[in-house]
């Protein structure tokens, strides 16, 4: 297969439904967040090796290794587009909603683990560059563990093969009790939802505050899928969710502010996003914060021929968004491979070109044979619950017809 054809065809064949609106700006929002964990990653294997001293201020160019952050992008943008087929006039039922959510989260999410299974069975234990590498691949895979990230159940160590897949055990928590969650935004006024959202990182809060202290040393993962986590995210999701909501009149709003105010609260914004511990916001409240500031980027983004929409339409940026998923679940493996082949050999540094470029390629082949793939079976079995749901409703309406 061509290079060419492998690259763009994601792009290309890319399938919408004619059920819900598709917002192109949202997946661009979503490569640059997915490309900026790929890059903190990387920083954070270099950084353990004795760089250079100015390596240690890439972290504060804004945008470009935000990590958490855009964790927390991806949790605002998954309620916002979650939350757009439910304002329909025919929302899919939820049978068909959580079919399509697990093939489209889960089964890739299983196909990566056992690539980087695979990958820790014959590597694990190696010698690497950056220290923080080894709190993965430390010993072979056990079937015990492997059982609890197939299951997503129980306390146990998600940095063991892939440390990404962290936020993957949330993202399948909250997205299965979304539509219960969307009714907060959609039934009640704006700003109840809101408190409702900033109530939720309190009751996460006031959790980890009353609960027995965390004694599983050796085990570093475990902390990152606790349940008041999952109860504090929800909130953020809600937070998207209400945006989806009020998208029209918000923009519409923004439209009419002049610019030098749309740029104080961009400069705002991304303080709340990237900078919020600098700015001493209480850590209970710096994820809810960041996905604050994710939510008016994700708004100035929407603004018709606004500078940020002209930008995130550009076709490679599209199409970085397209394989977004496939290279935040990839990408990893991809980092601790190279720092195994070239340690001792390369210098951390110059390797940043072809991780990038191995980590982008490895996201079009497992985009184009993995992920989509996932998605039109989810999409095959969702439409066959829905005519079978819908059938008996039919037959009743013609019987009343022709009577």
């Amino acid at each position: 297969m061509k290079l060419r054809h492998l690259l763009f065809d994601p792009f290309r064949n890319e399938q919408q439904a004619q059920d819900r609106i598709h917002l192109v700006e949202l997946d661009s929002l979503r490569g640059l967040a997915a490309m900026s964990v790929v890059l903190l990653h990387f920083l954070e294997g270099w950084l353990q090796t004795a760089p250079p001293e100015y390596v240690k201020y890439v972290v504060y160019i804004p945008l470009l290794t935000s990590g958490t952050a855009a964790v927390m992008m991806f949790f605002v943008l998954s309620g916002f587009v979650l939350t757009l087929p439910q304002m329909t006039a025919e929302p899919p039922g939820y049978a068909a909603y959580a079919i399509r959510r697990v093939c489209r989260i889960y089964l890739p999410y299983l196909a990566a683990l056992a690539f980087a299974a695979l990958c820790c069975w014959r590597y694990h234990g190696m010698e690497m560059y950056g220290e923080g590498f080894k709190l993965s691949w430390r010993e072979a895979p056990s079937l015990p563990l492997m059982a609890q990230h197939i299951a997503f159940l129980g306390r146990y160590d998600v940095y063991a093969y892939n440390t990404p897949v962290w936020s993957l055990v949330h993202e399948m928590r909250i997205s299965l009790i979304f539509p219960l969650l969307c009714l907060v935004s959609l039934r009640l006024r704006p700003w109840v939802a809101f408190l409702i959202a900033l109530s939720l990182q309190v009751a996460a809060r006031l959790i980890d505050r009353f609960s027995a202290p965390y004694t599983g040393a050796g085990y570093p993962g475990v902390p990152s899928i606790f349940w008041s986590l999952t109860i504090a995210f929800c909130g953020i999701f809600l937070v998207g969710s209400i945006l989806a909501r009020h998208r029209t009149t918000i923009v519409a709003r923004l439209e009419r502010l002049p610019s030098w105010l749309l740029n104080v609260l961009l400069v705002v914004s991304l303080g709340l996003y990237q900078y919020n511990a600098a700015l001493h916001i209480p850590r209970f409240l710096r994820d809810f914060t960041a996905g604050l500031g994710a939510a008016y980027f994700i708004m100035l983004a929407l603004v018709p021929g606004g500078w940020l929409s002209r930008t995130l339409r550009l076709r490679p940026l599209r199409w970085l968004g397209k394989v977004s998923y496939s290279l935040y679940l990839i990408h990893m493996p991809i980092l601790m491979l190279l720092a195994i082949v070239l340690y001792g050999k390369v210098s951390p540094g110059p390797s940043v070109v072809p991780f990038v470029m191995l980590s982008l390629l490895a996201a079009a082949a497992f985009h184009r044979w993995v992920e989509m793939p996932s998605m039109r079976l989810g999409r095959t079995l969702a439409q066959m619950v829905d005519r079978r749901s819908k059938s008996p409703a039919k037959k009743e309406a013609d019987a009343v017809n022709a009577t």
